[in-house]
């Protein structure tokens, strides 16, 4: 498995960014397609279904229906694409097959020179100097790129690491932080309430767009609908 995906991702990554994005979202739209609208399900199509699921999949935030008409389980879907067709998120992808194939490299040297040389050293020579003859028989060469690949993945591994905790803490810190607000500002709860949309699947769908750059937010009017409420663009 780590050989093909190092072999897929070497030679043509642009397929594996087309497959990747084409997957989700049509899994986004087949998962939208099975999950009914709240209202007049009947005038959202197919086609719209399958728009707003690419849309959302490529965080360009457009969309032919209004987002209102989509019910709870559907704004669930459209967050967790907007989650991984996110920048953060493709970018933790990226570093896994690149840690992929760094583990393959490391692999190619390893066997380079120990399935021919050590043996061809074993064979004529035994005894205590079987060890100092076999690190003689690697290549300086091959020993010092093995080292730097190892220090390469290293630092592979503590980006991706980072990163993870990067797509956390700004999701979970925008999710909480929009709904403290509307804990706290009577104002912004009626609006909600008034639209009929729950106070966690707004803070998580809005904090995650915003996160991801999207743009979208389970209301037709885009934040202008709480533009009389205080720090609204706080």
């Amino acid at each position: 498995m780590k050989h093909s995906c190092h072999f897929i991702y070497q030679n043509n990554p642009l397929f594996i960014h087309i497959t990747y994005f084409t997957l989700i979202s049509f899994a986004g739209y087949a998962a939208l397609k099975v999950l009914k609208p709240r209202e007049m399900p009947d005038t959202v199509t197919d086609l719209d279904l399958l728009f707003t699921s690419v849309s959302a999949s490529t965080v360009s935030s457009m969309a032919t229906v209004e987002m209102e008409d989509f019910s709870s389980t559907q704004l669930c879907m459209l967050t967790i694409l907007m989650l991984v067709g996110g920048e953060v998120f493709t970018s933790i992808i990226d570093f896994y097959f690149m840690k992929v194939k760094f583990h393959t490299k490391g692999s190619d040297i390893r066997r380079g020179y120990s399935v021919y040389d050590i043996e061809s050293v074993s064979s004529t020579n035994s005894g205590p100097n079987i060890t100092h003859a076999i690190k003689l028989a690697v290549p300086m060469s091959e020993l010092h790129l093995e080292e730097k690949n190892q220090y390469e993945l290293k630092a592979i591994e503590c980006l991706g690491y980072a990163l993870l905790v990067y797509l956390l803490v700004t999701n979970l810190g925008s999710s909480l932080s929009i709904y403290l607000y509307l804990i706290l500002v009577p104002d912004a709860q009626g609006v909600l309430k008034r639209k009929g949309i729950g106070f966690v699947i707004f803070s998580i769908f809005t904090g995650i767009s915003s996160v991801a750059n999207c743009g979208f937010t389970p209301v037709n009017e885009n934040m202008v609908i709480f533009q009389r409420t205080p720090f609204c663009y706080c």
